[in-house]
């Protein structure tokens, strides 16, 4: 993935729920939050809630490679 970091804030309820992920999983706390976020907008877009302007290609919002089997290294 691309090492580019910023700051945001979110409630505390969340960063313990990603706490208890990461915790449970061993996967990178933004590598979660980017997974989830990822499957949102796809949920969105599925919807047909899309806005115009927006992209349609999710695959060019993250920077992830894909193993072998076809799996994605996040």
């Amino acid at each position: 993935m691309i090492d580019k970091n910023c700051t945001i804030r979110i409630w505390q309820t969340s960063v313990s729920k990603l706490r208890l992920i990461y915790g449970l999983t061993g996967e990178k706390m933004v590598n979660i939050l980017d997974r989830l976020i990822t499957a949102e907008l796809q949920r969105i877009y599925q919807e047909g809630r899309n806005t115009p302007g927006l992209p349609v290609d999710l695959s060019r919002l993250r920077d992830t490679e894909k193993q072998e089997d076809g799996t994605r290294i996040y």
